[in-house]
């Protein structure tokens, strides 16, 4: 970006700035290769007996490369925490609402914004359940407008709120952002008044957000056990990555595969199911190698 001729053919492609390059950055060959080794698709060509004379077969293998921008979207971005490469400042995408990241993260800063100063909520980049979730939230945790700490249905919806608000900032925001956001939350005059439940969602959150692995995994196994029989869903899914991506950055692969064992069918009915992310970790259990 430095010289005009880089700077005109980005452009047309609408990248304008470093940080674009980031919002599009997947990973490297080091986060990529243990899911390429793990997909084995025999060499396949319509010119037999080179190689095969089956080369149709490969078109419905449902693997493409395309799927891999899914990885920046996740609610855990283990893209960036199997690298160690997440940002701890919030990187600037403005006027890119074209791209799908870029837009997120406009979301993502303007939530930022609204939890750590007015509340308001306004803006016109939420979509309408996203503005839904977090005035409940809000009301809950500022104004105190909980009506029965035991009614299960009133703590469904906190919960179901703030996953939406962690689906819409962990992958986006920067690690300070995070802490300032959940920090706000937590510390907030009426969080005290929810249930243990709801509680203990809000703290996973945090920790994921902030990367305290050691915490997230103590408190995502304690809650995987408990809500082990529910129907499977986001918020299942949710559970079982926290809890592989926590064992695996605390060096502890035995209990990365002893989670999967147990886990893994109660979350996905079929491998079809597993979401690239969650096949990524797979990928990256088969091959771990502990970190100093």
């Amino acid at each position: 970006l430095s010289t005009e001729s880089a700077r005109n053919l980005l452009s047309r492609i609408k990248i304008n700035s470093v940080d674009s390059l980031k919002a599009r950055y997947i990973g490297n060959k080091q986060l990529l290769d243990p899911l390429f080794n793990s997909i084995r698709v025999s060499p396949a060509s319509d010119y037999h007996p080179s190689l095969s004379y089956q080369a149709e077969k490969s078109l419905f293998l449902k693997n493409q490369a395309g799927g891999l921008t899914s990885l920046n979207n996740f609610i855990i971005p283990v893209n960036k925490l199997l690298t160690d490469s997440e940002q701890k400042i919030t990187i600037s995408t403005l006027n890119e609402t074209y791209f799908s990241t870029a837009r997120n993260i406009t979301i993502a800063r303007s939530l930022f914004a609204d939890f750590t100063n007015n509340q308001k909520f306004i803006h016109d980049v939420y979509s309408k359940q996203l503005r839904f979730s977090i005035n409940l939230l809000s009301s809950q945790l500022y104004q105190c407008q909980i009506p029965e700490i035991k009614n299960k249905n009133y703590n469904t919806l906190i919960i179901d709120s703030a996953f939406e608000l962690a689906k819409a900032t962990t992958p986006y925001l920067g690690i300070e952002d995070l802490n300032t956001l959940w920090d706000k939350i937590l510390n907030a005059p009426c969080t005290k008044y929810i249930s243990k439940s709801a509680s203990d969602w809000l703290l996973l959150h945090k920790d994921i957000a902030i990367r305290d692995f050691s915490a997230a995994l103590k408190q995502s196994s304690i809650m995987l056990e408990k809500y082990a029989l529910i129907k499977a869903g986001p918020a299942k899914e949710y559970l079982f990555t926290s809890a592989i991506i926590s064992s695996l950055k605390t060096n502890d692969i035995k209990r990365a595969n002893k989670i999967w064992r147990k886990y893994s069918y109660l979350v996905f009915k079929k491998s079809e199911d597993i979401p690239l992310s969650v096949k990524l970790l797979k990928a990256h259990m088969a091959e771990w190698r502990p970190q100093t």
